[in-house]
């Protein structure tokens, strides 16, 4: 088996496991930009061309390549996002005061993703809410005798610098396993 066919069916098993806001791994790439770089490849090694201009083809082609992948990557990127919710309620059998039941929220699972209060919404009896980038929380409170109950629902992205860093991460994983794909094989005894 190829060592870029073994690296697509492990991207395979271990997507299943992928959360949904993630990218899939770049070893899906590997096919399609190795056979770019091989073509780019190949084409400097042509002994007609003079070597300095080869080197400059070569750089010129690779970083061009290697943008074209990190845009991609950028746009996947762009197109995740996670939808969290958390269900709030406050019951009271007292008539009479307040009974304040705290506030329930929910987190971004990732340094990377961030959420706004634009993308925070409540569906029944919203008493307040909190939101940081982090972080959105629904306060739940019921006066006299009652019950009081919502749900708060956020919306989280990427954040646009991390778009970047994580593309350019991206990018150096992706050409390290392609590097790896075109070493040669030793040949095995048996």
């Amino acid at each position: 088996m190829s060592p870029a066919l073994v690296l697509l069916t492990f991207a395979l098993l271990s997507n299943a496991d992928t959360p949904s806001y993630i990218p899939p791994d770049v070893s899906v790439h590997v096919a399609e930009f190795g056979g770019k770089y091989r073509i780019i490849l190949e084409a400097a090694k042509d002994p007609a061309v003079p070597l300095e201009e080869r080197l400059v083809r070569f750089q010129t082609q690779l970083a061009e390549l290697r943008g074209e992948f990190v845009e991609r990557r950028a746009k996947e990127y762009r197109g995740k996002s996670l939808t969290l919710s958390v269900e709030h309620s406050c019951t009271s059998g007292a008539s009479g005061g307040v009974k304040d039941c705290g506030v329930k929220c929910v987190s971004s699972p990732s340094e990377h993703l961030y959420t706004s209060q634009p993308w925070v919404s409540v569906a029944g009896t919203n008493k307040g809410t909190s939101v940081s980038e982090t972080q959105a929380c629904l306060r739940m409170t019921v006066a006299g005798k009652g019950r009081n109950a919502g749900t708060l629902t956020a919306r989280y992205e990427y954040r646009p610098a991390s778009v970047e860093s994580l593309s350019q991460r991206d990018a150096d994983a992706l050409f390290r396993l392609i590097a790896l794909s075109l070493k040669p094989r030793a040949a095995h005894e048996g």
